[in-house]
């Protein structure tokens, strides 16, 4: 582990090394470490856009609503990167999509700011089928709304 709280498989994932991350997870190393940004080798992973890193460590069970220390899901991360494969893949495995960061910003928010619009339509379509609710985090549950 390197000062900044980097593990092995932290390098792997940032460095597309997919043989040296499957090795790595062979030998027992965490899927749940976390750097000193408390971001996991997925969150690294997608961030860098190594989508056959993020299928790796997301079918070897790694968690993938575990936020680091802006609140940031890796689907956030892959969102605010715009990469759409990735984005697709996270939601695949139940990626939360109406989760939010410590701005308040949920994936649809982030994809929108950026002008992904692929992206946009993926979540749109995802929250379509399961008829999710985004959440509006700066509405207070006991806000009336009164028609006019």
């Amino acid at each position: 582990m390197q000062d900044n709280g980097n593990t092995a498989l932290h390098a792997a994932g940032s460095n597309g090394h997919l043989d040296v991350t499957r090795v790595l997870l062979e030998k027992g190393a965490n899927l749940r470490a976390a750097d000193a940004s408390c971001s996991t080798a997925l969150h690294i992973a997608a961030k860098s856009e190594y989508l056959n890193i993020v299928q790796y460590l997301g079918d070897s069970f790694a968690p993938i609503d575990m936020r680091n220390a802006k609140k940031e899901t890796v689907l956030l991360v892959a969102a605010f990167e715009g990469h759409e494969k990735i984005v697709r893949f996270l939601i695949e495995q139940g990626a939360g999509i109406g989760v939010w960061d410590t701005e308040g910003k949920t994936a649809l928010d982030i994809a929108t700011v950026n002008g992904s619009t692929a992206i946009i339509q993926v979540l749109k379509d995802r929250a379509e089928r399961k008829k999710l609710v985004f959440s509006i985090p700066h509405i207070e549950l006991n806000t009336v709304f009164f028609d006019r």
